[in-house]
């Protein structure tokens, strides 16, 4: 955050940014790897949080996932029935990884972070 600038000076990244401008409602799901299987240390936390694009209607919040979530190896909705209506409609994933001082001082990578997008059936 702002208040804790990133040592590359980049203080406040931007969000991973999911449109549907198909012609299908969709459920948006992701997923990763658990922090301690490639950060090989306790203490770390990797989450992520659901918020809406451009379009505050594009995914109803009863259907969004807004609050901080830890990642886990299963699918985990972030939107259900995410409209198409027009090019506006979206939501944002944010990512908050926080790496502990007891981790090793090496390259660190979670090769496995899935979004995915899946057509919704019937009621979403």
């Amino acid at each position: 955050n702002a208040a804790n600038a990133n040592p590359s000076t980049f203080s406040e990244p931007g969000p991973l940014n999911v449109t549907n401008d198909g012609n299908t409602d969709l459920n948006i799901t992701i997923n990763g790897t658990l922090p301690a299987v490639w950060l090989s240390t306790s203490g770390s936390t990797y989450e992520w949080q659901g918020d809406n694009g451009t379009e505050q209607t594009a995914c109803k919040l009863t259907n969004l996932t807004t609050a901080r979530t830890p990642f886990s190896n299963s699918l985990t909705r972030v939107c259900a029935n995410l409209t198409f209506s027009d090019g506006a409609d979206q939501v944002s994933i944010h990512i908050f990884l926080n790496i502990s001082n007891s981790a090793a001082a090496t390259e660190h990578v979670d090769s496995a972070v899935l979004i995915r997008a899946d057509a919704c059936t019937g009621p979403c």
